[in-house]
This record gives structure tokens, sequence and C-alpha cells, in this order.
């Protein structure tokens, strides 16, 4: 079984690579140069780019987590222009790229990360992997998520969308402990506003929250599913503030980030 996975994941990233190859070119910025000018999204929105580099000026530089943004609106939070945040790939990225390339590379990091909880949906389920490898494919090309990343590059939406099929997983996956199943759905409830997704968020938890807790009533019982979907909503409202939380900026951060 751990070979069989282990090869559909491999078949994940090799698929994800390949199909995504020119974004791994480092040496540019942009994969797209628009043929009309003054056109404001090449091939990512600009502004992501922007976003990243904060970040990394901030872990860097000042040592710190970067919860104020500085350059929107006269300084806003994070949460409320997420264009790059803590649950989101990347802000490892962003360490080791420069803030476009990092924007550009959590595409592929964060579509990998979404199939692999989709194939490990489909297991716990007992479908095979051939039938996770076609959901995935099914998830890669669905025209609202071609529309976000390929055509406007909404990168909040992308990292958003890369937890949902975890809530899945999670659903479904036999634990010893009846709490775990809730406290992880609440911290995968959180990861998906920390990726800079508040929209998709509370779609999520107006809508996933209630179906996850009626598809576990029957098999947990009134009281658990009740205690347990209440849990799941409290550790994720505990956690999603945080990425709102303004902190006071170094002197050395308020300078226009680098190109």
């Amino acid at each position: 079984m751990g070979r069989s996975i282990g090869a559909a994941i491999g078949l994940i990233v090799l698929f994800t690579v390949v199909y995504y190859l020119p974004f791994f070119d480092l040496s540019k910025d942009v994969v797209r140069v628009s043929p009309r000018r003054g056109e404001y999204s090449t091939d990512l929105t600009p502004q992501f780019g922007i976003h990243a580099e904060i970040w990394r000026m901030a872990l860097l530089e000042d040592g710190e987590l970067p919860h104020w943004n500085p350059y929107v609106m006269g300084g806003t939070p994070f949460l409320a222009e997420p264009g790059i945040n803590k649950g989101s790939l990347a802000t490892a990225l962003s360490l080791f790229f420069r803030g476009q390339v990092a924007a550009r590379l959590s595409i592929p990091a964060h579509v990998i990360l979404g199939w692999i909880g989709l194939l490990l949906f489909a297991r716990a389920v007992g479908l095979p992997d051939a039938a996770a490898l076609v959901a995935g494919l099914v998830y890669l090309f669905n025209p609202s998520y071609m529309g976000y990343h390929a055509l406007t590059g909404h990168l909040t939406m992308v990292h958003g969308v890369a937890f949902a099929p975890w809530l899945l997983y999670l659903a479904v996956r036999r634990f010893g402990n009846p709490w775990s199943r809730y406290l992880l759905a609440g911290v995968a409830l959180a990861l998906v506003v920390h990726a800079g997704a508040p929209t998709l968020f509370l779609y999520l938890a107006g809508l996933g929250l209630p179906a996850f807790a009626l598809y576990r009533l029957p098999r947990d019982g009134w009281g658990t599913a009740a205690i347990g979907a209440l849990l799941a909503a409290s550790v994720a409202a505990g956690l999603a503030p945080i990425a709102a939380v303004p902190q006071p900026r170094a002197a050395s951060s308020t300078s226009s980030p680098s190109a």
C-alpha cells in the first residue's frame, strides 16, 4: 500500500511539474509577456509578488511575522488584502525566491497539496488510486479553477482551494479519538483563511462545516457531532483572526520593496 500511494504521489508531482514547466524558469519574473501594452495581469497579477516580497523582507530583515501590509490603502491587515499569508506555501517559498517567483511557484505547490488531499480522500472511501488521479485531473482542469490561476493569477483562491479536499478526507478518515477529526477540521478551515481566501473560508464555514457535521451525524451521534462541530468552529474562529492583527513595522520595512 505504501509503495502504491508513493507511486501515485510521484505521478501527481511529475504531472504538475510538467504542466507548469515554464513556471520553473527562475531567470524570469513573468512567464508570459503581454502582447498588449499596459496590461496589468501578465502571468500573475504583480501585486502578489509585491506581497511575497513584503513577507520575505519582514522575516529576513526584521525577524517578525508580517500581519500588516503598509503598501495597500495606506496600510491594511494582510487578511484584508491577502496576497500571501501564513498558511500559504508561498510563505516558505518566499524565503528562497524573490517575490514574483515565489508567488508563481506557489501555484504548482498548492495544486500538488490539494491533489494529494483528493488522493487520500479517494483511498479512505475505498476507491483505487486511479480514481484519485482522475479526480485530480478534474480538480486541475475545471474551468473555474483554471480561470483563476491561468487568466487572472488569483493566488488567494488557488491557495485556499488546496485545503478544501483535506476537509473531505477528514470527514471519512478513521480516528481512534473522535474529537481529533473535528479539531483537525477546524485547523483546515483556519488554514483556508490564512492562505488568503476569506471568501472561500466563508463558503466552507457556511456550507462545508454543516455538511461535514451532517455526514458525521449518523456515525458519531447527535451529541458528538454537535459538540464536534462547535469545537471545529471554535478552533477556526480562534486561529483565523491571527492573520488580521496589526503589528508595528520597523523603519527598515516601510520603504518600498525591491524589484
